[in-house]
C-alpha cells in the first residue's frame, strides 16, 4: 500500500481536479473525499484489519469495572 501511495504521488492529480473533488464533497456534506478509486482493494483490507482488530475486543475479554 506504502508502495502505491508514493507511486500516485509521484504520478500527482491536476490541482483543479482534486479541487473540484473537494469542493463537490463539501457542498454534498461527504466526509471522505477519494481522489484515487482504484485504490480501493487496499482500503478494503485496511478496514478489515480495523474490523478484525474490533472484533478481538468483546465484553468478555474486557476487565471489569469497578464498582
Amino acid at each position: 500500500m506504502v508502495a502505491e501511495i508514493a507511486r500516485q504521488i509521484e504520478a500527482g492529480l491536476d490541482p483543479a481536479t482534486v479541487a473540484t473533488r473537494v469542493l463537490t464533497a463539501i457542498r454534498e456534506d461527504q466526509l471522505y473525499v477519494f481522489t484515487h478509486p482504484g485504490m480501493r482493494a487496499e482500503v478494503e483490507a485496511r478496514f478489515a484489519a480495523i474490523l478484525a482488530a474490533m472484533d478481538g475486543v468483546s465484553p468478555h475479554n474486557l476487565p471489569h469495572a469497578r464498582p
